[in-house]
């Protein structure tokens, strides 16, 4: 048997660590959800709050000179006739977001035309409907802020086909969601598949990789202490700052704007490459899940869709953890106490509401996609549905507990002592 050859394997020795050293992370910061003083929905929390957070974000990128792209909600309230409530109505924010611009760091974007309309934007609308709505937009922010607007930001991620033409249509040249249902040529792709402030741990994984990589770091107002909608906020001044510090300091991250990527990097953006890649985000991204489950259970009621973002995904969000313990709760005693509790008509009804708990547990994370979670949560998808097949036996058990002749035949002696 022949010796392999010395060269050669100094030869591959040396294409490895030149194709080490040609991988580069090319990392994007998104600050979500930029909109005026006229709302205080409870989805965004209050205007001074949302403020605050606002321009501790802007400080911390512009202190760095990082780059970043501002997703703008341009007005508060749009009737299908008109729109309500303009950013330009607010003068702390405009000149906080114009003096980011003429800075040359920010990249103004635009996210949903009004906050009334936010998660149903880009769904469900004819082409002409959405067409029109991103025209006014787009034409509504570059007379603003005097400059062309070329990226747009679909809220929650989520849209479809129709939509995507419009977008394309309208001007825009660069696109940055989750993976969708078509993918355009003519359009850069910079996808966001991490739902929240991506952890800093992760950032270095990647960047340890031998394959170039493109992270979108998205980051939203009540990720801030000050404007803490969910009980899950992680910033203030100091801690935001440190985080960016981090990001940059990694090995091998190099930090652009999204037209600076397109420009230096199209292989990254293409949409070849994002369709490509759909299976791989899928896994990491949690709140893919909210897409399908929305359509299916809304996907021809805007109205329902509607509600749910609005009423449905604070208020679970508020009652997460007491829901989440009483599931678990109903749980134990069912496992401990189930042959005790089937006895009586009490313990029956309780046994039969463990089960119902533990499922609208599992739909409500599944629906709402609690994008705090981060990657627990496909560990706590599973661990729900594991306890709702699990308390679906017991529930089996009780079920052959009543149907018992034994049963029965007690429950009878029982009513002829008390008549």
């Amino acid at each position: 048997m022949r010796k392999p050859c010395p060269a050669l394997w100094v030869i591959c020795l040396l294409l490895a660590s030149a194709s080490c050293a040609l991988a580069r992370t090319v990392v994007v910061f998104r600050y979500d959800d930029f909109v005026g003083n006229q709302v205080n929905d409870p989805g965004f929390g209050k205007s001074e709050k949302r403020f605050e957070a606002d321009k501790t974000a802007f400080a911390a990128f512009t202190q760095r000179a990082i780059p970043f792209t501002v997703a703008v909600i341009p007005y508060a309230k749009f009737d299908g006739q008109a729109p309500e409530g303009p950013l330009t109505g607010d003068a702390g924010r405009m000149a906080l977001i114009r003096g980011a611009i003429k800075s040359g760091l920010c990249e103004p974007a635009l996210h949903s035309l009004a906050v009334d309309d936010h998660d149903v934007h880009y769904l469900r609308l004819t082409y002409d409907e959405e067409l029109a709505k991103v025209q006014r937009g787009k034409s509504d922010l570059e007379a603003w802020f005097g400059r062309p607007v070329q990226v747009l930001i679909p809220p929650e991620h989520i849209y479809d086909e129709p939509a995507l033409r419009a977008i394309r249509d309208a001007g825009f040249t660069i696109f940055s969601g989750g993976p969708g249902p078509a993918y355009i040529k003519d359009m850069a792709y910079l996808p966001a598949c991490w739902p929240g402030p991506i952890p800093v741990e992760v950032v270095r994984k990647i960047a340890s990789y031998p394959e170039d990589s493109l992270i979108v770091v998205m980051v939203h107002p009540f990720d801030f202490k000050v404007n803490d909608l969910f009980g899950t906020a992680q910033f203030d001044a100091q801690t935001f700052g440190r985080y960016l510090a981090d990001i940059i300091a990694t090995p091998g991250v190099e930090v652009l704007s999204m037209p600076e990527v397109v420009t230096r990097y199209p292989q990254l953006v293409s949409a070849q490459r994002e369709a490509a890649q759909h299976a791989a985000v899928q896994m990491i991204r949690s709140r893919k899940l909210y897409t399908p489950l929305t359509r299916a259970a809304f996907g021809d009621r805007p109205a329902e869709a509607a509600w749910t973002t609005a009423v449905w995904e604070p208020l679970a969000n508020k009652f997460y953890l007491p829901h989440v313990a009483l599931g678990l709760l109903s749980l134990g005693l069912m496992t401990l106490l189930w042959k005790v509790l089937s006895r009586n008509r009490i313990g029956i009804v309780f046994l039969v509401t463990g089960p119902v708990l533990l499922l609208v547990e599992l739909l409500a994370t599944l629906s709402s996609g609690y994008n705090n979670l981060g990657l627990n949560h496909q560990a706590l998808v599973v661990a729900e549905a594991v306890a709702v097949l699990y308390s679906a036996a017991r529930f089996v058990d009780v079920y052959r507990v009543i149907t018992s002749g034994s049963f029965r035949a007690k429950r009878i002696a029982q009513r002829r002592r008390g008549g």
